[in-house]
Formats: C-alpha cells, sequence, structure tokens
C-alpha cells in the first residue's frame, strides 16, 4: 500500500498532514545526499513494469523513449500549485482510476517570480491527463483540479544532479528497473518539447 508521506508540503491540499505518496528510482534525500528509495529495493519489478508501459505508451509528440530516473506515485489527493525543486524538470504524467475531474492545471508560460497560489487558471493550459499522458516541464506551476472518485497518478521525472546516485545504483536502476537513464542530449530534447507543445498547436 501507499505510505503517509508528510514531507512533501509544497503540494499538501488544504490543511492536510500527509498525502499518500511514494516515489521509486533516483531522489536527493531530505537529510542530504543521493540515493535510491527503499521501495525501489523491495519492488524493482514494480519499476520494471511501470517503465515498460511508459515504453509502450510513449506519450504522443515524441519520437523517442520518455528519459527519467524516477517515478512519483500518488492516491487520491490533488496537488495544490506548486513548482517542483528536486527535477530536472521534463515530466510525463498519467492518471488512472474511475474520477470524475482531477485533470493537470499547466502554466506554461510561468515567469516563475509570481508566487504560486497567486496565479490564475485563465493562464494555464488544462490537461486531460485521463485521457492521455501529459508531457510538462515540473519546474513550471502546475496543480491538479478538485475530482470526484478514485484517482491515482503517475510521475515519471528525472531527479536533479542523478548521477550522484553512483555508478552501482545506476545500474541497478537501469538493469533491474528499466530506467531508460537520461543523456544532456535526451533531456535537452524533452525540455524543448516540454516548452514548445502548446505553442505549436496554436499555429
Amino acid at each position: 500500500g501507499f505510505a503517509q508521506n508528510s514531507g512533501r508540503l509544497n503540494v499538501l491540499p488544504g490543511k492536510r498532514k500527509w498525502v499518500y505518496s511514494d516515489t521509486v528510482g533516483a531522489i536527493k534525500r531530505r537529510t542530504g545526499g543521493y540515493g535510491i528509495t527503499p521501495p525501489t529495493k523491495r519492488y524493482p519489478s514494480v519499476c520494471k513494469l511501470l517503465n515498460k508501459w511508459l515504453h509502450d505508451n510513449r506519450p504522443e509528440g515524441i519520437s523517442e523513449d520518455f528519459v527519467c530516473t524516477s517515478i512519483n506515485i500518488n492516491a487520491n489527493y490533488g496537488a495544490r500549485t506548486h513548482r517542483d525543486g528536486n527535477n530536472v524538470g521534463p515530466s510525463a504524467i498519467r492518471a488512472f482510476g474511475n474520477f470524475k475531474g482531477g485533470e493537470l492545471w499547466y502554466w506554461d508560460k510561468d515567469d516563475k517570480k509570481t508566487k504560486a497560489d497567486l496565479l490564475e487558471k485563465k493562464t494555464a493550459q488544462k490537461l486531460d491527463i485521463k485521457k492521455a499522458t501529459a508531457i510538462f516541464d515540473g519546474n513550471f506551476a502546475h496543480a491538479v483540479e478538485k475530482f470526484d472518485g478514485e484517482r491515482i497518478s503517475v510521475v515519471f521525472f528525472s531527479a536533479r544532479n542523478h548521477n550522484k546516485v553512483g555508478p552501482a545504483n545506476i545500474k541497478f536502476l537501469k538493469s533491474r528497473c528499466g530506467f531508460a537513464w537520461p543523456s544532456d542530449k535526451a533531456m535537452g530534447k524533452l525540455r524543448t518539447f516540454a516548452h514548445g507543445q502548446f505553442s505549436a498547436k496554436k499555429r
């Protein structure tokens, strides 16, 4: 089952003290240093299954596999408007379950200066992530619309300074967990796509 995560202070909605949220793969530890999360070592086959799903269901608009180092799995909460601080940026997200609402609000033109909770939805993209996997830059503001029902979201991303987890951990994540490890070139392509996809659709 999911752990009660009280550490994600930037996403906690309302007066919630914790949310159901787990991360597998590479992370920067809140206590300092880099490594892989305990659930990653316990359940490498789950990581591999999720990465295989992403490989077989490539997000629309990209011609190569989506590279990442980590996966965040969330159950039944809608994150408030926030910006991710500990990942490189390009992220892929999909929501599953029997629910209504729960779209992703994404401020693709975020100036990163305005306080996240002051941003207006009229300046954001509303993405139906139940219908299709979306690619976005997690360093830009994003939030989850209110929803009713059972909702699980899965976010594929790359931890900042991910190579600092060390060669042995990288080997484990690639061979046992199926992560398509990012190169600077691949990450650059994803960043370009994440930033330009909506402008291209408006033409």
